[in-house]
């Protein structure tokens, strides 16, 4: 459901792929686990990669400090 506070097209439910973001290599292992809805969507996006992630699924946090984020 979307909350006032929701970003995006889709508010944050998975839906568009428009936050579709490419993390570095180097700390992708950091990153919470990619989970099923998310991973469905990536699967139908023609340009999503192993490095690729929806930013509206991820929590930053100080993992993320000093990290540079590229746009497909």
């Amino acid at each position: 459901t979307n909350k006032p506070d929701d970003f995006g097209e889709c508010g944050g439910d998975v839906q568009c792929g428009t936050c579709h973001v490419i993390v570095p290599e180097d700390w992708i292992l950091d990153l919470p686990e990619i989970k099923d809805l998310e991973d469905d969507k990536l699967s139908t996006m023609f340009n999503a990669g192993t490095l690729s992630r929806l930013s509206c699924q991820l929590t930053v946090d100080e993992i993320m400090q000093d990290k540079i984020i590229n746009l497909p």
